[in-house]
């Protein structure tokens, strides 16, 4: 109990001291990481302030002295990382183990923005504006077979806090193999797309499975504001 209060106290100062590191390189629940102070030496290159979601830097891709900063830091990474993106809010950035619970794990940025997945699959988010707060979403099995149909039911709150729901019906369809790039690490990966609709609105998720089958990326729709979040698998 205590080490998970100790990981959320010092998580802007263990995810803030990757964003600046890299940048001078390149001129809750129970933590999933035990040990703090090994998670934070672990991580203190990783990201740069360019790239932290608690800024909101162009959508574009690092190149140059700033790419090699990130893909070095990657490199020497011994805990898990995400990159997050939502072109629509001109985010780019990063996240960092935050807290488990049974199978859901949710990871963080410095501002504590967050996003919480089972098994790669997005079930909520935090800090993005307007935030999915929970949902029942498809396992990753389901979506792995490329086939089949899912009833998603999303939560959010309105204006007034008031609990609104949004349910969609989806199907699944395989759409064959493509190469993806991850900061320079590039994967052959079989692309599953998955269509949603109510009467009101449509929506599209991509998942691109890499040769282990693990899921390496995704576009996964979190809610008509924010609309879709791309998420990338960096560091296993």
């Amino acid at each position: 109990m205590g080490t998970g209060v100790e990981m959320k106290r010092n998580l802007p100062a263990l995810v803030g001291a990757l964003l600046s590191a890299a940048l001078l390189s390149a001129c809750g629940s129970a933590p999933d990481v035990s040990d703090t102070t090994v998670a934070a030496e672990a991580t203190r290159n990783l990201f740069t302030s360019g790239f932290g979601l608690a800024r909101k830097p162009a959508s574009t891709a690092p190149t140059g002295a700033r790419l090699q900063a990130i893909q070095t830091a990657l490199a020497q990474s011994a805990v898990p990382v995400y990159g997050v993106k939502v072109d629509k809010l001109r985010f780019n950035g990063f996240v960092a183990p935050y807290g488990i619970n049974g199978s859901i794990r949710t990871w963080a940025s410095t501002a504590y923005q967050t996003v919480s997945m089972n098994d790669g699959v997005l079930v909520a988010t935090r800090g993005f504006g307007s935030d999915m707060m929970s949902a029942v979403a498809p396992s990753i099995g389901q979506i792995s077979s490329g086939n089949g149909f899912f009833h998603r039911v999303y939560y959010y709150l309105d204006g007034a806090d008031q609990p609104q729901r949004l349910d969609f019906d989806c199907n699944f369809s395989t759409a064959g193999s493509e190469t993806i790039d991850l900061y320079g690490q590039g994967y052959v990966a079989r692309r599953v797309n998955e269509s949603c609709a109510n009467p009101d609105t449509r929506f599209e998720n991509a998942y691109w499975f890499d040769g282990s089958g693990k899921l390496r990326q995704s576009d996964q729709f979190v809610s008509v504001q924010v609309a879709t979040m791309r998420l990338q698998r960096l560091v296993d």
